[in-house]
C-alpha cells in the first residue's frame, strides 16, 4: 500500500513539474522579446556537437510550432513577418540616444 502511494505521490510531482514547464514555455512564447530569445537560444543550440537546425528559418518554423502546439495560433504567420517584427523590435535598442 505504501509503495502505491508513494508512486502516486511521485507521478503527482513529475504531472506537477511538467506543468511548470509548459506554463515557463507559454510564458515566455507569449511575447514576441520572449519568442525571439528563444529563437536565438535554439539557433545556437546543438546536437551531437553539430547545429541543431539546418537554417534560420528551420529554427523559426520549430519555434512557431511550439507556439502553435500551446496556443493553437501561429505568432507569425510567416519567416519574414518575423523578420520584420524582430527588426522593429531590435530598432529601438540600435539607435542613438539623442542628447540635448
Amino acid at each position: 500500500m505504501k509503495n502505491s502511494k508513494s508512486k502516486k505521490q511521485l507521478n503527482s510531482k513529475a504531472s506537477i513539474q511538467k506543468m511548470r514547464q509548459r506554463v515557463d514555455i507559454m510564458r515566455t512564447l507569449a511575447s514576441p522579446s520572449g519568442f525571439i530569445k528563444l529563437y536565438f537560444k535554439e539557433l545556437g543550440s546543438k546536437e551531437n556537437g553539430k547545429p541543431k537546425y539546418g537554417n534560420t528559418e528551420e529554427c523559426f518554423n520549430h519555434i512557431n510550432q511550439k507556439h502553435f502546439d500551446l496556443f493553437k495560433v501561429y505568432k507569425y504567420c510567416n519567416y519574414n513577418s518575423f523578420k520584420i517584427a524582430y527588426e522593429s523590435y531590435i530598432k529601438p535598442f540600435s539607435e542613438p540616444l539623442a542628447i540635448s
